[in-house]
C-alpha cells in the first residue's frame, strides 16, 4: 500500500476556449500579441503604443473532483469519463456559438 503522502486525492480537469477555436502559441498567450510587435516593444519600449495589440482573451475552466467520489468499476469510470468529455464538448460548442457558457 502507498504512503498517505504519496496518494492521489483529486483531479483537476481543465477545460480550455480559445478565440475564434484555435488555439494560441505560447508568445501569444503571455505577450498578446504578434511575435514581431512583441520583439520590438521589448526592443524599443518606447514604441508607439498602436504596435502593441490587446491581451489575449482565454477562457478556462477548472473543475476538481474528489479522487473518493470516483466510480471503482472500471466500466463505470470509463462512463463517468464519457460523460466529462461530453459536458466538456457541450460547453465549448455554446462557449463558440455564443459567447458564454452554459450555467
Amino acid at each position: 500500500e502507498q504512503p498517505e503522502c504519496d496518494k492521489i486525492e483529486r483531479i483537476v480537469d481543465m477545460t480550455v476556449a480559445y478565440p475564434g477555436g484555435r488555439p494560441l502559441d505560447l508568445q501569444t498567450i503571455v505577450f498578446g500579441g504578434e511575435s514581431l510587435v512583441t520583439l520590438m516593444s521589448i526592443i524599443d519600449p518606447g514604441a508607439s503604443r498602436s504596435l502593441f495589440k490587446h491581451p489575449t482573451f482565454l477562457l478556462l475552466n477548472l473543475t476538481l473532483t474528489n479522487v473518493q467520489e470516483l466510480p471503482r468499476n472500471p466500466e463505470d469510470l470509463f462512463q463517468w469519463m464519457v460523460r466529462l468529455y461530453q459536458q466538456k464538448e457541450e460547453m465549448l460548442d455554446a462557449f463558440y456559438k455564443t459567447g458564454m457558457t452554459p450555467d
